[in-house]
């Protein structure tokens, strides 16, 4: 799809002109209090109490509104404190969660959209007090705020047998400018432990925490008026898709006097517009149509923060995506490898380029996360993610993409090179199976190819490259696995033809092949390595999921085969699959070297991967004189040459 024609900046303000009309906004929320608006969280009349099972109040929520901030104040009723053991598992233990739509604009659900799409002024955050203080993380967001940042912006306390909860959210956290919009959306649970030995269970106020987050179905309160005079303006910060779509300005305003809104674009002459006396609070929208892409539009009232928006044409931005790639992959005399990683990045974009056209309604904050990778990708191209030495030398990772032969349909690896890289030698394969995190086809690589490289996700990664990418003993492989599949059905399909494939265009060492993976990873290298032991010098699980075969599995006896090593957190929430899954080997007499970490929550630092890969190095596969091998399928059903088959 090409990008429309740009509109003239001359028309464009033409018709900025022409359409003078301000859209009033009018809330009809019954028997619903309005939250006010003054510095700290008030203690007066509460917006909601929550109930248990009972029908016996156990907490209540009171808040104030400021130009700086959202106070909230939760009072819980709590006679025994029962706090989560680590940050990591906040979910644990006693707390609270907040679910938010912080600009109240939220679309009624619907049939295509139950649970409504994710903003950037969505949120789902957690608060907990733990034995070393308080402490607090976002569960959902697009993106989230970091865990330190919250935490600094929560005070949380004990007295007696009440937990009391006081936070402040900057509106700029929340994205969204204070009072343009008329109303926020709410709610709130009560996660209670009754003691270390009892099911947690939950209170909530609404079903605003359906599937996780639905914006849609909080409970939407009104912000009552600021002290006058008060302009607040703010546009809405969504891409224009087609020629008819139109940009959206935000106004709240509170003065006895008439004021003028001046538009700008990109400095050209502005014009202005008269906004009546407003004695009363108001809340008013302006329909303005589109601009050129990167255009940078001003609002502003004299006296008053103003507000800008860069005009984002999302076929404008693939389009130089697209060109940009073009223009790389005619460059003469490069490397084939390089050439195949510049054409699988530009048939990646261009597959999930097609799927927003046809999915974008439907799954709108999946088609903003698209452009927002675009734009990462684009980044990294102007910087020396275009260039082959940055590969060579271990800055930079390749995207591998081939086409599944199982459905046809468009897949991918990571591929980092080792250190002082010769084509025609033999290297070991690190084969790394990746945790749970954001499954969008595109987040993993273009988060790598970025100018400025981010972190993998918010499950335990701690840098944006894993160590196996930083050491560079031989071939790093990292398969998409269909995302978050659990490596099972055609996600385990989907890791065996990357295997494949990754054998077809490198050399490696057949006796140095290592398996292994995090959290997800894990449970996905238990169950690849009891199903194809032979393929694998030696095998690692560092802080397993569930997602691994039921107990008792006939498989299991395969690992005997590999060595095999399982590495822990004691305070992480998977210990007790770490614990299964020793007591399931030793079923089968196997024994393999595990280590448990005292105070290591859910995370996948630096040194534990060191060790894993170190001890991964000191292996060499060697085939046994004689061994017993199971298979359940006929996709892995060879073990050193012998070839078992499954009946249908």
């Amino acid at each position: 799809m090409m990008p429309t024609a740009p509109l003239p900046m001359h028309r464009y303000l033409r018709q900025i002109t022409l359409s003078a009309c301000l859209t009033s906004l009018t809330c009809a929320l019954a028997a619903v209090p309005t939250i006010p608006c003054h510095s700290g969280a008030t203690p007066g009349s509460p917006l909601a109490t929550v109930t248990d099972s009972d029908g016996h109040p156990i907490a209540t929520l009171t808040a104030s509104w400021s130009p700086e901030s959202l106070h909230l104040l939760v009072t819980v009723d709590d006679p025994v404190h029962s706090p989560s053991v680590s940050s990591d598992t906040l979910w644990d233990g006693d707390g609270i969660e907040l679910a938010l739509d912080a600009a109240g604009n939220a679309p009624a659900p619907s049939a295509s959209l139950p649970a409504g799409p994710l903003d950037a002024d969505d949120f789902k955050f957690i608060f907990a007090l733990l034995p070393s203080g308080p402490s607090a993380s976002t569960l959902v967001a697009r993106p989230p705020i970091p865990s330190a940042t919250l935490t600094a912006h929560t005070r949380i306390t004990r007295e007696a047998t009440t937990t009391i909860y006081q936070i402040d959210l900057p509106w700029t956290l929340l994205n969204v400018v204070p009072g343009s919009r008329p109303t926020l959306g709410l709610d709130l649970q009560i996660n209670d432990r009754p003691d270390p030995a009892t099911p947690k269970k939950t209170y909530a106020l609404g079903d605003g925490f359906s599937r996780g987050l639905a914006p849609a179905r909080l409970t939407r309160y009104p912000l009552a008026a600021p002290p006058a005079p008060f302009v607040t303006l703010q546009w809405d910060n969504t891409p224009a898709w087609s020629p008819t779509d139109t940009n959206r300005l935000h106004l709240g305003l509170l003065s006895d006097t008439p004021l003028t809104l001046t538009l700008a674009a990109d400095g050209q002459p502005a014009r202005t517009l008269t906004l009546d006396p407003a004695p009363s609070w108001q809340h008013l929208t302006r329909e303005l149509p589109l601009a050129p892409h990167g255009t940078t539009l001003t609002a502003s009232v004299p006296g008053f923060p103003a507000a800008t928006l860069i005009q984002v044409s999302a076929a404008d931005l693939y389009a130089q995506l697209h060109a940009r790639l073009t223009t790389l992959l005619a460059r003469p005399g490069q490397h084939p490898l390089f050439t195949r990683h510049l054409q699988s990045i530009a048939d990646l974009a261009a597959d999930d380029w097609a799927r927003t056209q046809t999915s974008r309604t439907t799954f709108p904050g999946r088609a903003l996360e698209s452009l927002g990778h675009f734009q990462d990708i684009l980044s990294g191209l102007a910087a020396d993610t275009a260039e082959w030495p940055a590969y060579l030398d271990g800055r930079r990772s390749l995207v591998i993409a081939y086409t599944s032969p199982t459905d046809h349909t468009l897949q991918y690896y990571l591929l980092s090179l080792p250190r002082d890289w010769d084509p025609d030698r033999a290297y070991p394969l690190f084969f790394e199976l990746h945790g749970a995190g954001n499954d969008h086809p595109m987040a993993s690589f273009s988060d790598r190819l970025s100018a400025t490289a981010k972190r993998q996700d918010g499950h335990g990664y701690e840098s944006p490259k894993v160590y196996a990418e930083i050491e560079r003993s031989g071939y790093w492989v990292h398969p998409f696995g269909r995302g978050n599949e659990g490596y099972t059905g055609i996600a385990r399909v989907d890791v065996l033809e990357a295997y494949d494939h990754a054998h077809s265009l490198l050399k490696i060492d057949p006796d140095r092949r290592y398996l292994y993976g995090f959290s997800m990873g894990a449970g996905g290298t238990f169950n690849l390595a009891i199903r194809t032991p032979s393929r694998w010098a030696a095998a690692c699980s560092i802080a397993p999921a569930t997602n691994r075969e039921p107990a008792g599995t006939p498989l299991t006896a395969n690992l005997a085969l590999v060595p095999f090593k399982l590495l822990c957190g004691e305070e992480d929430h998977f210990m007790k699959q770490y614990r299964d899954i020793l007591a399931d080997l030793a079923r089968h007499a196997i024994h393999p070297e595990a280590r448990s970490i005292p105070g290591l929550g859910h995370n996948y630092t630096g040194a534990l991967q060191k060790e894993k890969i170190d001890w991964l190095k000191t292996q060499v596969r060697r085939r046994p004189a004689t061994f017993a091998f199971v298979t359940d399928d006929n996709l892995t059903n060879t073990c050193w040459g012998l070839t078992l088959f499954v009946p249908d």
